[in-house]
């Protein structure tokens, strides 16, 4: 049975090889940019989070991390979808690129 794919590159085949090597190169690309693009937000928001702490109030959880929606997407698709809810896996995520956390402060709440 063809798949969507096979039928598309048939047809891109069909309208000639040249099209056909366009629109490959500009997937493979068009996805290599998103990438890079990615990884330079994310080290534009490790950056911010380094210099803006991230306030939190006792009894409603606090931040842990940071990270770009593109790369928690290739994340998810290399090692599983759900994978950030494993405990292990944040850890070790954290463990190895440390500038996907964020630091926070605490901020003491006042009750009138």
């Amino acid at each position: 049975m063809a798949t969507i794919n096979d039928a598309l590159a048939a047809g891109l085949i069909q309208m000639g090889g040249d099209m056909y090597s366009a629109v490959e190169k500009e997937l493979r690309l068009g996805f290599e940019l998103q990438k890079r693009m990615a990884f330079a937000r994310q080290a534009r928001l490790a950056k911010a989070n380094s210099r803006n702490p991230r306030k939190t109030v006792d009894g409603l959880g606090q931040v842990t991390m940071s990270i770009d929606p593109v790369l928690r997407v290739l994340a998810e698709r290399q090692f599983g979808k759900g994978c950030f809810s494993d405990k292990q896996f944040r850890r070790e995520l954290l463990r190895d690129n440390p500038e996907l956390r964020v630091r926070t402060e605490r901020k003491a709440m006042i009750v009138r």
